[in-house]
């Protein structure tokens, strides 16, 4: 863990008086025709107790992803992936994103 990490996540833990935690959010939206027809937005129930392992796992993912599927880097900076169709009319965007929650990991639920 770097220093700033460590520091960062003291700081928030002392102003709060609760414990800082990480997750991820995955968000999946297909657009048809440059318009956007369905957007979902999941959090994956895995916590983390340092942004970094939360980084490192995004990035083993989309790794994964790039390599076993059908996906690409997508060009667009709002998401991370992209598939494309055939006719390139029907594509399925990937984010991911690193949330913070506080409270005890262990009453979550």
């Amino acid at each position: 863990m770097k220093p700033e990490e460590t520091q960062e996540q003291a700081v928030l833990s002392t102003q709060t008086g609760r414990e800082v935690y990480f997750r991820i959010q995955l968000t999946v939206a297909v657009y048809r025709e440059k318009k956007l027809a369905y957007r979902n937005e999941m959090v994956v129930p895995t916590w983390y107790t340092r942004r970094s392992e939360a980084r490192a796992h995004i990035k083993k993912e989309i790794q994964k992803r790039l390599k076993e599927s059908d996906f690409f880097l997508s060009p667009r900076v709002d998401y991370d992936l992209v598939r494309y169709t055939n006719e390139a009319t029907c594509n399925t965007y990937i984010r991911y994103r690193i949330v913070e929650e506080e409270g005890d990991i262990l009453q979550a639920g």
